[in-house]
């Protein structure tokens, strides 16, 4: 992902007939790998309801990447959560890493 700002959709619709648009700021220098030039992106999104189902995709230079989903921690005392990490630069735009 270099050049065209990359922004992240969020919907409780897989649809996306509602998407909730977050502009993400590069979080790093271009860097050179072994997938070629990217730039590494975050961003910590809040306002998003506890304990909901959201989608969530990518856009970067009108490319729409495949639609991911996640839950938000319900609101409250959690004792045990899970968290995943997946670096975009593996996935492919069909979906496939």
């Amino acid at each position: 992902m270099t050049g065209a700002a990359v922004t992240l959709e969020f919907s409780v619709e897989k649809s996306f007939a509602r998407p909730l648009t977050i502009e993400v700021a590069p979080a790093g220098p271009v860097v050179e790998g072994s997938f070629g030039r990217s730039t590494p992106h975050k961003h910590i999104v809040t306002g998003l309801e506890p304990g909901r189902v959201y989608f969530y995709r990518f856009v970067h230079d009108g490319e729409r990447w495949p639609v991911g989903r996640t839950r938000t921690l319900p609101s409250g005392a959690v004792e045990r959560w899970r968290i995943a990490e997946a670096p975009l630069a593996l996935a492919a735009t069909d979906g496939s890493l």
